[in-house]
């Protein structure tokens, strides 16, 4: 059951032509699969460096998944202290 809850790169692939709002270069789409929803992203460099950097997304978000914790989200429970107001001029 865990299976269908894991993030996994289903395809990738060199993106030509390139659409127009993507500058010049060596792009790749890659579509993550979880369950029955899809990711699309994109992403430059070799085919190599943009599998790794798929996977890597993949692997992340399978680490979210399963931690319950983002390495992106701010800490909700423990937000980081205001500095403390004031009234000088």
């Amino acid at each position: 059951m865990l299976n269908m809850f894991r993030h996994t790169l289903i395809s990738i692939e060199k993106v030509d032509p390139l659409p127009t709002w993507l500058p010049d270069g060596n792009w790749h789409r890659y579509i993550i699969r979880q369950g029955d929803s899809n990711l699309e992203g994109y992403t430059i460099g070799s085919l190599a460096i943009a599998t790794k950097y798929a996977e890597s997304v993949a692997a992340n978000l399978n680490e979210r998944s399963i931690s319950g914790k983002s390495i992106y989200a701010v800490n909700k429970k423990n937000p980081p202290e205001s500095p403390p107001v004031t009234d000088k001029a």
